[in-house]
C-alpha cells in the first residue's frame, strides 16, 4: 500500500512530465526545467531537514 508521501511523489513527477511534453520544445529549455526541477528538491530537502532536524550523535 502507498503512503500519501509516495501517492504525492508520484502525482507531481507525472505532473511534471506532462508540463515538460507540453510546453518544452529545445533542449536548452529541457536542460532549464531539469536544473529548475533539482533546485526545488534542494530547497525543499533543505526546508524538510531544518523543520524535521535529528540530532547527529557520534
Amino acid at each position: 500500500m502507498l503512503r500519501a508521501s509516495e501517492i504525492g511523489e508520484e502525482f507531481h513527477s507525472r505532473l511534471g512530465n506532462m508540463i515538460v511534453n507540453k510546453y518544452v520544445e529545445t533542449d536548452e529549455e529541457r536542460a532549464n526545467a531539469i536544473l529548475g526541477a533539482r533546485r526545488l528538491k534542494e530547497e525543499m530537502m533543505h526546508y524538510y531537514n531544518t523543520i524535521y532536524s535529528v540530532e547527529e550523535t557520534v
